[in-house]
């Protein structure tokens, strides 16, 4: 079944890292049989002319639609590069049955497209946190705009967790909704026997963004935890830089806590292998990928009880606990280290590879397009 992922957030030229989540996606529908291309439309200060380049990233071609911001508001611009890349598709022998678009803003309108020149189900996944209620500033009219016009174009509506569809449906984008998890490499994500000593590791890795993830009260709740036998990780594509200058000015001895700039998927799964306890300190969040990797790595973990973490961690792989009370996660380390014997790694592990592996999301990916393509008139209910 040939496919084709319309991205808002892909890695590329402008960002390697950026939407790394949704090139997994596009992975696991490669592995269970898809034949799967991917557009990547984005808006740039850095981009002098419209352009479409081509990239292949893990078997799977990439278009890459670059505009300067400053065009990012002339339909004419849009319209010559869509017209230029259905030619393009054209010319490669390429004619998707499915439209899979990920993130509505801004590359909804090239899916609605799409889907609309190839008469085809538009299938959206949603990854953004913009539509929660803390992230309201960040949901302009202009989003609002372009979201419901193509959320009503479209066939199903994949959001991430279940927190997640409900953000979107308490602003009004209802239709016909189902679940599908981001996805873990278990390739590299693996679980590996770990000697036990006498240093519990705890393990942090995010892009540093103060506002989301809050490193910094990860920082100040494990020196006020005064762990005589712990140290603490720090990982990460964030300001490192900005981190170390905040430790300094604490004024306290930071001697237990390495910090580590960007670190590929093999050198994150190598540190979560060799730590005791992952930590997410989030204000908010959708299904974070750090933590299916952890559990994929058998990594119980301490996080937050914010968006659809609770939907990942139970008593048997972590713990949670509230956003922004830094007492809290004092409280948090020195239960996990109690709790430290009570874990079974190998279960944690197992049962996230059945449920977060690229083969079980990619099949869940390619049940629904099948469904949508048998039924003639895309009243499919999932």
């Amino acid at each position: 079944m040939e496919v084709i992922f319309v991205a808002s957030w892909y890695p590329s030229k402008l960002h390697a890292t950026n939407g790394n989540f949704i090139e997994q996606h596009a992975r696991a529908v490669f592995l269970a049989g898809g034949n799967v291309r991917v557009v990547h439309m984005a808006f740039s200060n850095r981009v002098l002319i419209p352009q479409i380049s081509t990239s292949t990233h893990n078997n799977i071609p990439v278009y890459h639609l670059l505009i300067p911001r400053i065009l990012e508001n002339s339909k004419t611009t849009k319209q010559l590069l869509f017209k230029k890349l259905i030619a393009r598709l054209d010319s490669d022998g390429f004619n998707p049955k499915i439209v899979h678009g990920h993130v509505v803003f801004p590359a909804g309108e090239l899916a609605l497209y799409l889907s609309n020149h190839y008469n085809t189900p538009l299938v959206y996944t949603e990854h953004w946190s913009g539509y929660k209620t803390v992230n309201a500033d960040r949901f302009t009219e202009k989003v609002q705009r372009l979201t419901k016009k193509v959320l009503r174009n479209t066939d199903l509506i994949l959001p991430v967790s279940y927190d997640l569809g409900e953000s979107m449906r308490a602003k009004g984008f209802h239709g016909n909704y189902a679940v599908v998890n981001n996805t873990v490499d278990t390739s590299v994500f693996y679980p590996r026997k770990r000697a036990q000593n006498n240093v519990f590791q705890f393990l942090h890795v995010s892009n540093f963004d103060p506002t989301a993830k809050n490193t910094e009260g990860i920082i100040r709740g494990f020196l006020n935890g005064d762990f005589k036998n712990a140290r603490l990780t720090i990982a990460g594509d964030g300001d490192i830089a900005r981190l170390k200058s905040f430790m300094q000015s604490l004024g306290r001895d930071v001697s237990n806590i390495e910090l580590i700039g960007a670190l590929g998927y093999g050198g994150v799964a190598d540190l979560m292998r060799g730590s005791d306890c992952f930590v997410l300190f989030s204000n908010f969040e959708n299904l974070p990928c750090v933590i299916a990797e952890s559990h994929c790595c058998g990594l119980p973990v301490l996080a937050t009880r914010v968006g659809g973490v609770p939907e990942m961690i139970d008593s048997e792989n972590g713990m949670l606990i509230p956003p922004g009370d830094e007492s809290e996660v004092v409280v948090g380390m020195r239960k996990m280290i109690e709790k430290r014997a009570a874990f079974n790694s190998a279960k944690i592990a197992e049962v996230a590879a059945q449920r977060y592996s690229l083969l079980t999301i990619g099949e869940q990916f390619m049940n629904h397009y099948r469904a949508l393509m048998t039924d003639a008139s895309s009243n499919y209910q999932a």
